[in-house]
């Protein structure tokens, strides 16, 4: 499945990207109280993370791509172990410039659940954690 969510925010899509670090994730991810991002070693390919979940739930990830460009940036990380009944996960973190003091960035997700019902299913739980992500990267960009 795919999910795009954009975001425009006040600021310079460099100065964006660089920020992408495990403080800008510990305050822009909604939902703090149920998960801990236990590893977090940074956005260049081959660095990896950990979230542990509830109920003994890990999601462990590795960063496999990165790009710098005049115009936008990205880096993508993809699931090695993931929860909740999630079989493949590829996030791709888009920072496009609109012009020199405004970006858009956009989470570019393709996953698949474990079969077809749970892709289904768990299609609004992401939908909802992302979309609430807007006003925490508005607040901490602008």
């Amino acid at each position: 499945m795919k999910l795009l969510i954009s975001t425009k925010v006040n600021q310079n899509y460099k100065k964006v990207f660089l920020s992408f670090d495990k403080l800008m994730f510990e305050k822009i991810t909604p939902g703090k109280r149920f998960f801990t991002l236990k590893k977090f070693q940074g956005t260049k390919p081959g660095h990896r993370f950990v979230i542990l979940f509830p109920f003994n739930q890990k999601w462990k990830g590795i960063i496999t791509e990165k790009k710098e460009t005049p115009d936008y940036c990205y880096f993508t990380d993809e699931g090695i172990t993931l929860p909740f009944g999630l079989a493949q996960w590829r996030h791709r973190h888009w920072i496009i410039k609109e012009n020199n003091s405004t970006s858009i960035i956009t989470e570019d997700i393709h996953f698949k659940g474990r079969s077809v019902v749970l892709s289904y299913l768990i299609y609004p739980m992401i939908w909802l954690f992302m979309f609430a992500r807007k006003g925490k990267y508005k607040s901490f960009f602008n």
